[in-house]
């Protein structure tokens, strides 16, 4: 039955039914829909923009960091070559004494690098000798270590026992320069230095960055001055800004800090046209989404639903093809067909869509079946000429159409078992080294578990690597281990530090140099048999010890017969002594001259003694 719509009780209610929604409630929805689109788009763009800001600022700064590392390669370059000539003119000066010809070897040692403008010698803290002395008269008889304005650093270089490069500062002699000052010793008694004058010029040469001032980086040389506690800046040019971003590094030789900063700091004006389209996409989108939410109710209830049908269509391949980094495909395995596929799959693969069959040829096909999920571990050959590993992973999908059998992932794994292999190469090289050295090692954690036992560790301590790996020490060889040392140089190993001692263990009757290096996972032992050296240093001893004997004899006992042989050729001299007294003195002469020899025979005889029994020592 046909509803009567002049009926007067039905009217308003077929009204009513169809009445719009109010004004204000259709524009609210359509303002915040639109601000949300707005919002959302604009957060979304400007969050892009400041990510690729980022990253210019990270490519910004890995370019600064290569730079500072190039800079400080060369500056130590430059100081190493520093060390050759301290140590080598240090080596005479502790062996030789002052040389007599030091301009003569000083210029021997200048003419082999150009990045040292002067060579001193210093008689304890005083300037004694300078090559070239042309222009370097005023530091000569100058004492550093009375001059509280430059011998702190020079009492660093003393405490430190090596070369330490103070300033760079104001010289004597004019201009600016750094010295590296090398302390000398002889029979461990400190006698002075040897040292090297690089004018600050020089040192900015070295560097390589002269050419470069006024380029895209600042250049700074910071040291906190040892006087004042302030940190200085040395290089000319502008000043660090340390307030902005800048790349530093360490050069021990002079406690001194290498900092380079970019001229340019990047800012949002770097991607302000990123920024400014985000901006203009956030007005478009909220636009349109204004414009879309104003459509009837059933265009966008069409939206809809053409939107819910397209999802459930997209919806078994939504996982399948989220990720590009990966090769997706959808596959056939029985009638070895491809329904689907990303260009991570060929590119992966390095096969052309008009070679898709080549697929079904390679060796995972061999491994998988119908039905069951398989993993394939292959190498190809790669169209750009280089050997790929790929790994692939097979999977069935339950399809309520049919339509697809398998989903296929592909993995290009190269970079990885690039670097697995690489480690077990590594573990190899490292396990041949250490059964190839001549000391034995092994190695423990931090309980003293056993972790490494080379085959010379074998051979010494005559215990098999299977019979100790990952026993405790302190169970295979306690006895011979002292808890109270251990104790004793606990702090020292915590630290850091490398512990040397030695070593006997009476069972075997041997004597080992010991040497202990803790490292983060635990402790590396190097030891050597030293027990043949042991004996021989006895031997020497006893040698000592009769040596003494008859030095004792020579200074006593052979004194008394030649002082009176001496008084008797006096007497015999004297011309009062008639024949009778002459003749007398004579006999005693001859007695005391065979008394004479008896002792220096015994002196021989123990003298060849001491040499025999040393020879059955030393073999």
């Amino acid at each position: 039955m046909q509803p009567n719509f002049d009926h007067p009780q039905q009217q308003p209610i077929l009204e009513n039914k169809f009445q719009p929604l109010p004004i204000k409630r259709i524009f609210s929805f359509k303002l915040i829909l639109a601000l949300s689109v707005f919002l959302g788009v604009l957060v979304l763009t400007q969050f892009l923009a400041f990510q690729q800001l980022n990253l210019y600022k990270a490519t910004q700064k890995d370019a600064r960091d290569a730079e500072a590392l190039a800079v400080k390669g060369r500056l130590e370059a430059t100081l190493k070559s520093s060390i050759a000539v301290t140590s080598a003119l240090g080596y005479l000066v502790e062996n030789e004494g002052f040389p007599e010809n030091f301009d003569k070897v000083a210029k021997i040692l200048l003419a082999g690098t150009r990045f040292i403008d002067a060579i001193q010698l210093l008689d304890s803290g005083t300037i004694t000798h300078v090559y070239p002395l042309k222009g370097n008269e005023a530091v000569l008889g100058y004492n550093i270590l009375a001059d509280p304005s430059r011998n702190k650093e020079a009492l660093i270089a003393i405490e430190k026992g090596e070369l330490y490069f103070a300033g760079p500062f104001e010289l004597k002699q004019g201009g600016m320069g750094i010295i590296g000052r090398l302390p000398l010793y002889r029979e461990g008694r400190f006698i002075g230095f040897s040292a090297v004058l690089i004018n600050l010029n020089t040192f900015i040469e070295s560097t390589g960055i002269s050419d470069y001032l006024s380029g895209m980086y600042r250049y700074q040389l910071l040291k906190t001055d040892v006087n004042t506690g302030r940190e200085e800046q040395y290089f000319p040019g502008e000043k660090i800004e340390m307030n902005e971003e800048c790349s530093v590094v360490y050069l021990n030789e002079g406690n001194w800090k290498l900092c380079i900063q970019n001229r340019a700091q990047l800012g949002w004006y770097e991607v302000r046209w990123l920024s400014i389209l985000g901006l203009l996409l956030a007005i478009l989108g909220g636009l349109i989404s204004y414009r879309l939410a104003r459509q009837p109710n059933k265009l966008r209830l069409l939206v809809d639903e053409k939107r819910q049908e397209l999802v459930r269509e997209r919806q078994k391949f939504k996982d399948s093809f989220s990720h590009s980094a990966f090769g997706k495909a959808l596959i056939h395995i029985q009638s070895e067909r491809i329904s689907d596929y990303n260009s991570q799959f060929l590119e992966i693969l390095g096969i052309e869509r008009a070679d898709l069959s080549s697929f079904w040829e390679m060796p995972w096909k061999d491994q998988c079946k119908r039905d069951i999920a398989c993993n394939s571990e292959f190498t190809r050959k790669h169209p750009d000429g280089t050997e790929r590993w790929v790994t692939i992973h097979i999977s069935p999908l339950n399809d309520e159409y049919g339509e697809y059998s398998h989903i296929c992932t592909v993995f290009d794994i190269t970079e990885e078992k690039t670097l697995h292999l690489e480690v077990e190469r590594a573990f190899q090289q490292r396990n041949e080294i250490l059964e190839s050295i001549g000391d034995a090692f092994f190695s423990l954690d931090k309980e003293l578990n056993i972790t490494y036992w080379n085959k010379q560790a074998e051979n010494l301590l005559i215990h098999k690597r299977g019979a100790v790996m990952g026993k405790n020490l302190l169970n295979i060889f306690g006895e011979y281990i002292n808890m109270d040392d251990i104790k004793k140089h606990s702090p020292q190993l915590a630290q850091g530090h490398a512990l040397h001692f030695k070593q006997h263990i009476p069972r075997l009757e041997k004597w080992f140099d010991v040497s202990v290096y803790p490292f983060e996972m635990g402790t590396a032992i190097y030891f050597s048999d030293i027990t043949e050296t042991v004996h021989h240093v006895e031997a020497i001893e006893k040698r000592n010890e009769k040596l003494s004997e008859i030095a004792w004899i020579q200074s006593h006992i052979v004194r008394a017969p030649l002082a009176r042989i001496m008084g008797i050729i006096n007497l015999l001299e004297m011309e009062e002594i008639d024949e009778k007294e002459s003749l007398k003195l004579r006999k005693q002469l001859l007695m005391t001259a065979h008394e004479l020899d008896t002792i220096l025979f015994s002196i021989v005889e123990k003298a060849n003694l001491i040499e025999k029994e040393v020879k059955e020592v030393l073999g």
